[in-house]
């Protein structure tokens, strides 16, 4: 099969939950095949998700994200500035956005519950995924993809779409995992020689995986241009859990997934401490935000 984001040949270079993923010889992109079907997906994601904290007080202790920090210095004093944030959540970026006076806020979210509170908390939010008939008429100066694309089916027309909506000039930010990252190719190579599933796939939530390679290249192609890369550790809990190595334990109740269990999650360790030990600078890491600007070429 041909690589969605190059249109290179792909070889297959894992299974995990019965899904076999294809790694692109060129780009390095990975793409989920067979692809989901409409009804599984819509089953996957009709589970209502429970936020406590949505449009709760914001940690002002915490270190503002490489999305905030560019608005900040690129758009404060700028009020009348339109914002679209992709997938809006629990609404954090909505929520510091209008903590930094912005009040031209719009959000779509495939969620009912979290829509209705987003509305109900003065955010203008459409229910769904982006299409081309979202916001009609409308044009936006900053759009936020945080978390998104991987999910989607058909990234390329995603691009396209979100490139129509923006003003000339105006700038998209998208963060997603990078699965050509160290930790991503440490975790690989548990898999290969350990046989330690993968945690970098999580099959059916994540049907396109970027490298920094394949993400740069899409956003060119559709007439961006790369203003900046950010890059973030993961999360260990997060890794750990994407493994599933307890849940085949607490399912089995053997000795041998009771090994299996407490290696897999040993080595994870180990590598994780290592990696936090590593100088930082420059150092380019498995979650990463890339803001771009469409181009005038």
């Amino acid at each position: 099969m041909m690589c969605l984001i190059c249109l290179s040949e792909t070889f297959p270079c894992a299974t995990k939950e019965g899904y076999e993923h294809f790694r692109c010889h060129s780009c390095g992109h990975i793409q989920l095949f067979p692809l989901p079907s409409d009804e599984t997906l819509q089953g996957y994601y009709s589970t209502e998700y429970i936020y406590t904290d949505c449009c709760g007080k914001l940690n002002e202790n915490e270190k503002p994200s490489p999305s905030i920090s560019y608005i900040k210095t690129n758009f404060l004093g700028r009020p009348s500035s339109r914002f679209l944030d992709v997938g809006a959540g629990n609404g954090k970026f909505l929520k510091e956005l209008k903590g930094l006076g912005f009040n031209h806020l719009f959000a779509v979210e495939p969620n009912k519950s979290l829509v209705q509170i987003l509305n109900n908390s003065g955010f203008k939010v459409e229910r769904g995924v982006l299409d081309r008939t979202s916001f009609l008429g409308e044009l936006f100066d900053v759009i936020n993809a945080g978390d998104v694309i991987e999910h989607l089916t058909d990234p390329v027309s995603f691009i396209q779409i979100l490139r129509n909506k923006l003003e000339v000039g105006g700038v998209l930010i998208v963060t997603t995992p990078n699965v050509d990252s160290p930790w991503s190719k440490y975790t690989y190579f548990l898999f290969k020689y350990f046989r330690i599933p993968w945690s970098t796939l999580t099959p059916i939530a994540h049907i396109n995986n970027f490298s920094l390679s394949s993400l740069e290249l899409l956003l060119r192609n559709n007439s961006f241009k790369i203003v900046s890369s950010h890059f973030n550790a993961p999360g260990l809990k997060y890794e750990l859990g994407h493994t599933h190595l307890f849940r085949d334990f607490r399912e089995r109740k053997t000795l041998k997934y009771l090994f299996r269990w407490l290696f897999g999650w040993g080595v994870y360790f180990l590598g994780y401490l290592v990696f936090k030990m590593l100088p930082k600078k420059n150092q380019v890491d498995f979650r990463m935000t890339l803001i771009a600007q469409v181009s005038s070429d």
